[in-house]
């Protein structure tokens, strides 16, 4: 493969489950984003998951994309999830 080859699809970074570290956990129930989230008058928020996306300095743009995989479920269109 051509250096230039090579240079076009580097690496990009990697998704990291944040389901994997509870540490995560801390910061997502920590009492001065429950105020903002209260502020934003999001009266009972729900985290089903996420990610967090790890690259490197100077590397090339990530259009990385993920969409709900529930759009076809009931519960997608209710005001609260039960």
């Amino acid at each position: 493969m051509s250096a230039e080859n090579r240079e076009r699809i580097r690496s990009q970074g990697s998704l990291v489950l944040i389901a994997d570290f509870p540490e995560f956990g801390k910061l997502l129930g920590h009492r001065v984003l429950s105020h903002i989230f209260r502020d934003l008058e999001f009266k009972d928020p729900k985290f089903s998951s996420g990610y967090n996306i790890s690259k490197p300095p100077q590397s090339p743009v990530w259009f990385w994309y993920q969409d709900w995989c529930g759009w076809n479920e009931p519960s997608s269109f209710i005001d609260q999830m039960t």
